[in-house]
């Protein structure tokens, strides 16, 4: 059976209604994930000017995007593990790593340096 011809499209019936939590909380996830996707991509942006290696094209696209890559697998694979381990305990050990690798940085630099060899 045909539906009966409107003069107003589905926009126009979406725009006359009022905007309820829903549509709000919706609106603000997609905002929130657009804000923090190019936040991620600045930061990514940003590292370059650090990396010791003088990449152009196909490898520096292959280096941001394996970033962007990892920190995507490091979201999928963090909500099972919290499900699995909790929120609690995994908190402390995410954020032990960047000081992990700062230490591991400041060490190898302090090897490498030529102020920490003794004459």
């Amino acid at each position: 059976m045909a539906q009966p011809a409107t003069n107003s499209n589905i926009l126009t019936t979406l725009d006359e209604r009022a905007p309820t939590s829903f549509y709000w909380q919706l609106t603000l996830l997609a905002t929130l994930g657009g804000f923090l996707f190019g936040y991620d991509t600045s930061n990514i942006g940003s590292a370059l000017n650090f990396v010791p290696y003088n990449l152009h094209g196909l490898a520096l696209g292959y280096l941001v995007s394996g970033a962007s890559l990892g920190a995507a697998a490091g979201a999928i694979l963090g909500g099972p593990a919290s499900d699995h381990f909790g929120r609690k305990v995994l908190l402390p050990e995410t954020k032990g790593l960047p000081v992990e690798e700062i230490v591991g940085v400041f060490e190898q630099q302090q090897k490498e340096s030529p102020l920490s060899t003794a004459a």
